[in-house]
Parts: structure tokens; C-alpha cells; sequence
């Protein structure tokens, strides 16, 4: 559940980094409040969809290169580059050289039940 009595997925909630949580020790009650509103009419470059909720954006500068949370957790993008353990994920442009780069890791909804993440 969120604040406003609606409902929002958890592992987007933690991607987003407007969004926050109420109660953080126990991830709940989402508060998507202070979200910029053009989150929801960007364009996912996994899926190409606009309006199927809320994107997060390449951190670099004023990329305007977006990915729904949900896609970045479910379907596998070789443009794409997530740090393990860290809620970003970076375009090709932006992201470190091969060499440089550890393996992709994607924290997952059953590693938070687990004790395991959490932003706060």
C-alpha cells in the first residue's frame, strides 16, 4: 500500500529515487508524493512503453535514456549495465568500459524477504 491508499510495487519503489517509504524497516506504506510526474510518461527503452508506469532514468547528467524498474528486474537488456547492489542502472553510453565492469546482479523481491537490502 502508499500513503495515498493505492498500491505500487515494491522493487519500483526502491528504484525510484523519489519515492520513499514511511515505515523503511519494514517496507511499507510507499510515498510517491514528491515523484517528478514526467516519470510516468517516459519511455522504456526495454519495453517501448509510455504510461505502463513510472521510469527511472541513466544517472549520468540529463540522459534521457529510461527503463521501468519492473523490466530492469524481469527481462535481460544487453544495453543496460545495473552495479550489483545498487539501485541504478546505466545506458551503453554511460555505463563502464567491459573490463571494468563486475557481473550484473539484480536484487530481487525474494532477497528484501530475506533481510537483505532496503533503502531508507
Amino acid at each position: 500500500p502508499t500513503t495515498s491508499g493505492d498500491w505500487a510495487h515494491i522493487q519500483c519503489a526502491l528504484w525510484l529515487p523519489d519515492v520513499t517509504f514511511t515505515q523503511p524497516d519494514k517496507l511499507e506504506l510507499i510515498d510517491y508524493s514528491r515523484m517528478a510526474p514526467a516519470r510516468r510518461t517516459l519511455k522504456c527503452m526495454i519495453c517501448q512503453e509510455k504510461k505502463a508506469g513510472p521510469c527511472v532514468q541513466c544517472p549520468v547528467g540529463k540522459c534521457h535514456i529510461s527503463f521501468h524498474p519492473w523490466c530492469l528486474l524481469y527481462k535481460e537488456h544487453p544495453d543496460i549495465y545495473v552495479p550489483p547492489g545498487e539501485y541504478e542502472a546505466y545506458c551503453k553510453k554511460h555505463s563502464p568500459p567491459v573490463t571494468v565492469r563486475k557481473p550484473q546482479v539484480v536484487m530481487r523481491v525474494f532477497e528484501f524477504s530475506h533481510g537483505k537490502g532496503g533503502r531508507g
